[in-house]
């Protein structure tokens, strides 16, 4: 997800949003309901792209280059998120992301005072899945945001009065109906962590000095993500070729 530049006018402010990749669903619709959530006194414009035959180079070329916050919550350890992160650093966009993936290169190079960081670690996502003590139930029960935002998935509130149109993903969040185990993408553990970051981004972007400054520095330090580095980093430690001179 990636916020473009806010836009006013006589009567409106407002940041529009643009969904532009395919994230686990889970995610992409708690993304939304947090943002709902915590932005009552705001107005969203929301953009919804399929990641195929709408998403393509000629609208990434608007998108890269008018973001300002480009939006990676893969779950860390999955190493889902790809190199469109690193063409939004370069643009001067700043991340909001789990670490994973290339984010953690992201914040290796520009700092986390830069980037904006939450969630669960990989260590502790593996941890879980290994020892089977993640209980989404508890979030659910004990955290009354989240009992509402998870109980407005089958209230119809977002759906026109619906009450089953996500009544799957309910089930996803709470229950192993569809899953090997509920909540697979540990989206509760994370919901309270991204959140707390979103407030983060908002109190930034009024500071247009310090956005400023971090946004310079995303693209100052976002060398390391050049074709020439990683190609080469390819043939010293995967491909292990030696170079050869092509004699005119």
């Amino acid at each position: 997800m990636t916020y473009l530049p806010e836009t006013r006018s006589k009567s409106k402010s407002y940041l529009e949003i643009s969904f532009t990749n395919a994230f686990t669903l889970s995610m992409e619709l708690s993304e939304i309901l947090t943002v709902f959530m915590i932005t009552s006194s705001r107005k969203f414009r929301l953009f919804f792209g399929r990641a195929g035959e709408d998403y393509r180079v000629s609208n990434a070329e608007l998108i890269f280059a008018a973001a300002d916050v480009s939006e990676q919550i893969s779950t860390a350890s999955k190493e889902a998120s790809g190199t469109g992160n690193m063409k939004f650093m370069l643009n001067g966009a700043l991340t909001l992301g789990t670490m994973d993936g290339a984010n953690v290169e992201i914040v290796e190079e520009v700092g986390k005072e830069n980037a904006f960081i939450f969630g669960l670690s990989a260590d502790q996502v593996i941890e879980y899945e290994n020892n089977y003590t993640y209980d989404p139930m508890s979030y659910f029960i004990h955290d009354q945001d989240i009992h509402n935002v998870v109980m407005d998935l089958i209230s119809g509130r977002y759906s026109n009065g619906d009450t089953m149109m996500f009544r799957d993903l309910y089930d996803s969040l709470l229950t192993p109906k569809n899953a090997p185990r509920p909540d697979m993408y540990f989206t509760l553990a994370d919901f309270k962590s991204y959140a707390a970051a979103q407030e983060r981004v908002e109190d930034k972007y009024r500071n247009t000095s310090a956005w400023a400054r971090s946004a310079i520095l995303n693209t100052a330090h976002s060398g390391k993500f050049t074709s020439d580095r990683t190609i080469q980093q390819y043939v010293d430690d995967i491909w292990h070729l030696d170079k050869i001179t092509v004699r005119k």
